[in-house]
């Protein structure tokens, strides 16, 4: 994969929080569940390296060589910065369908996206 250089909006999350932690408590049951908004900064190069490097994915799917994924929408879908020569295309924030393979728009930002996530606002 090499050396990707991100967003600088991304790059100061990851800095100061090595991955965005989201807090919910299940009433059903009385407990927290702890999910990541952004993933660690390890977890996201394991997991980008995974995905460029599986013989299985080569197969099955066009590169991902065009995406910095993120997080995983716990549907099978990814979000994702869009890339080209590993330098951040902008600040939007994709989601990668892992049903069509295509690749669209959700966000402008990774703030927005946060926000609209969190809030319910955006769906998958």
């Amino acid at each position: 994969m090499g050396v990707v250089k991100l967003s600088e909006e991304l790059e100061d999350s990851l800095n100061h929080t090595n991955g965005t932690v989201e807090l919910i408590m299940l009433n059903s049951v009385n407990k927290k569940l702890v999910d990541y908004l952004v993933w660690k900064t390890c977890d996201i190069i394991e997991r980008n390296a995974q995905f460029r490097n599986s013989v299985d994915f080569i197969d099955l799917y066009e590169p991902f060589d065009d995406l910095v994924f993120l997080l995983g929408a716990g549907n099978g879908d990814l979000f994702a910065f869009k890339i080209n020569n590993n330098i951040t295309l902008g600040k939007e924030i994709f989601v990668y369908s892992h049903e069509d393979y295509s690749r669209s728009q959700v966000a402008l930002n990774l703030t927005s996206f946060i926000k609209n996530w969190t809030s319910g606002t955006l769906s998958i």
